[in-house]
């Protein structure tokens, strides 16, 4: 800050104004701001800052795939991350580089990069079932029913008889009381499966909803006679008989 007097001589007057003007020159302003703007700058352009230079590869590609492997045995996901890095430098699959990475990165709770490389190693291989489990994995984990919808009926196409993706599909159905929908739902999951106790208890209170009471009956009872001890038939069926001594 430069102050001034009221007796200052004029040449000292004259030597303040021009420091003034120093200070606030375009090009002393631009000299000292360009260390400051630089960074954002790059940002915005998507051009990255100077890097240090690149580790170079020293093992072979089965060496890193195997050490990425151990590190995630040891639950060292972000030095697994780095041998997977390493892997694809020396001419590793890229695909099983985007699912792996993708995986690690769900391992460590970081969604947004789980969901983005498994949606760019799905562009690889559309038919991979592993990405639409991956992608499944990653909806569930963020608890977002639109995205957890949309992984399921991705995974379902692939995969008709798929045992998870069918049960979500059918769950959500129940909870937005579309009982109809969840009832055809849980009888196509009894078809591939039909020994699954938890698709037959959905399939039970979906006819009770819809009000086909003796159909409910019946498969709360079916259930209660393979595992007395299942909780929600047994609530089922005190309810049904309930109204029945009514």
């Amino acid at each position: 800050m430069v102050y001034f007097t009221r007796n200052a001589s004029t040449t000292d007057m004259k030597n303040k104004n021009t420091t003034l003007a120093h200070l606030f020159s375009p090009v002393v302003w631009l000299r000292r701001s360009i260390p400051l703007i630089l960074p954002g700058l790059l940002m915005l352009t998507g051009v990255a800052e100077p890097q240090k230079p690149e580790e170079k590869p020293t093992k072979t590609s089965a060496e890193y795939w195997e050490a990425s492997k151990t590190a995630e045995t040891n639950k060292e996901y972000d030095e697994a991350i780095k041998n997977l890095v390493m892997y694809q430098k020396t001419d590793g699959d890229k695909f099983l580089s985007l699912i792996r990475y993708a995986w690690l990165s769900y391992l460590k709770n970081d969604y947004i990069k789980a969901e983005e490389t498994y949606l760019a190693a799905q562009k690889i291989e559309p038919s991979s079932i592993n990405c639409a489990i991956g992608l499944l994995d990653v909806a569930q984990g963020v608890k977002d029913e639109v995205k957890i919808k949309r992984a399921a009926e991705g995974l379902v196409r692939l995969v008709p008889s798929n045992y998870r993706a069918s049960m979500v599909l059918a769950a959500q159905a129940y909870a937005t009381r579309d009982y109809r929908k969840s009832l055809s739902m849980y009888k196509r999951i009894l078809s591939f499966y039909p020994d699954d106790i938890d698709a037959m208890s959905g399939a039970a209170w979906s006819d009770f909803y819809v009000g086909n009471k003796r159909e409910a009956m019946q498969g709360f009872s079916k259930i209660l006679a393979l595992q007395p001890t299942y909780q929600y038939a047994q609530e089922g069926y005190d309810l049904l008989a309930g109204k029945k001594a009514k």
